[in-house]
């Protein structure tokens, strides 16, 4: 079977979703995630293939500043 896993790129958002994936994974079935460019490794880590979201809704949580000057 086909999983996508959806998640904010938040770490907190996206653990819990990355432990299903693993046991998915283990089960023989296809995981693609799509989270924030800045969790890809974590995506690829559990043998999941990355897909980004869309520019406008991605974000890095560990970069506050860079996301706080983007909007002025």
């Amino acid at each position: 079977m086909k999983i996508l896993i959806a998640s904010t790129p938040a770490t907190g958002h996206l653990n819990p979703l990355l432990a299903i994936g693993r046991i998915l994974i283990a089960e023989g079935h296809e995981i693609v995630g799509l989270p924030g460019n800045a969790l890809r490794e974590r995506i690829e880590g559990i043998g999941a293939d990355f897909r980004p979201l869309p520019a406008d809704a991605d974000f890095d949580l560990g970069d506050i500043e860079s996301e706080r000057s983007a909007e002025h």
